[in-house]
């Protein structure tokens, strides 16, 4: 069979589909069929599959040799993974190749995409997604019709076998490949100007968005540093309540340093209950300590208590013999 036998069309790709489908992304129908390829320099035509159920377009090497021997054989910059057919699990080969398909009209239809090459194939050609999705190819299993470009239909044949076999879903769930969920987080500004001396830490007010009530935050402080200057200045990690009027912050440097307004000094994350691990320490417990007011007396550590009422007794560790 000649080309001058039959009129013949190039279905051409939709522009907007010529990226392939996004990772984890599967079609929604799951429909196996076959049609026939029609070389032009054989008088028989070719069966091969259609696959809505697959990612990548494959062809058998038996196929390749036979009917594309003269199409170069190009390497894949990556192992690309077959499962579920041609009994490998992996291939690099690929080849650029048009398959030539009979339309209801009588005119034959060429549509071309690459295809991986394996050592076998039990349909020697398998068409799925990428081109599929290419060319607009819809498969209507019920009227054994396939349409391409939303012009060209081509008949098809239901794959009996694999639509037989138990507990096969007809709609597979579509899979999106998603990111685990960032915990939001909200910055934290001054809300004046303060200077803080060298060797000192003071509590500084601050601002920030409204956050939900009832909920423990993890304060990140940002660090202000000029080592050519000396300048050292930071907060200290904590957890606080929803709403701290204000955060303990401490000069480490050889030199005073102004907080100006609206400077960001670190950061609220929210915690769950199963990262605290420990008790919460609320903003005003964090302040008490970080200034040293503690009722305890002289050469007496410091303890966070959740009331200023409750007692503790302190026991000072005996050193002596380290």
């Amino acid at each position: 069979m000649s080309r001058e036998d039959t009129p013949e069309e190039v279905a051409q790709p939709d522009e907007a589909r010529t990226e392939k489908p996004p990772s984890g992304m599967s079609f929604a129908r799951f429909d196996i069929a076959t049609t026939l390829h029609y070389p032009p320099d054989a008088s028989t035509p070719l069966s091969f599959c259609l696959d809505s159920g697959s990612s990548i377009s494959l062809i058998g090497r038996a196929c390749f040799e036979k009917y594309f021997q003269d199409s170069t054989i190009r390497l894949a910059p990556i192992l690309i993974p077959v499962a579920g057919v041609a009994g490998v699990t992996r291939t690099t080969e690929y080849i650029n190749i048009e398959v030539r398909l009979k339309s209801e009209k009588g005119k034959f239809i060429r549509i071309g995409g690459e295809f991986h090459i394996v050592p076998s194939l039990s349909c020697s050609i398998l068409l799925a997604n990428d081109i599929l999705h290419t060319y607009q190819g819809i498969l209507d299993i019920g009227a054994e019709k396939a349409t391409f470009a939303n012009t060209h239909v081509i008949p098809i044949s239901v794959f009996k076998k694999a639509s037989a076999l138990p507990n096969m879903p007809p709609f597979p769930v579509k899979k999106v490949a998603r990111n685990p969920p960032r915990r939001r987080k909200v910055a934290v500004y001054a809300a004046g100007s303060t200077v803080i001396e060298a060797g000192q830490g003071i509590n500084i007010s601050v601002k920030h968005r409204p956050l939900p009530a009832g909920k423990s935050y993890l304060f990140m402080p940002y660090p202000i540093e000029d080592m050519a200057t000396g300048r050292l200045a930071s907060g200290s990690k904590a957890i606080l309540s929803d709403d701290p009027e204000a955060v303990p912050f401490a000069n480490f440097g050889e030199s005073a340093i102004r907080i100006h307004p609206k400077r960001q000094l670190g950061c609220l994350e929210e915690l769950k209950d199963s990262h605290l691990g420990a008790q919460v320490i609320r903003d005003t417990l964090m302040t008490r300590v970080f200034i040293g007011e503690t009722d305890l007396g002289d050469n007496q550590p410091f303890v966070i208590a959740k009331d200023k009422d409750e007692d503790f007794d302190v026991v000072l560790a005996d050193i002596s013999e380290h």
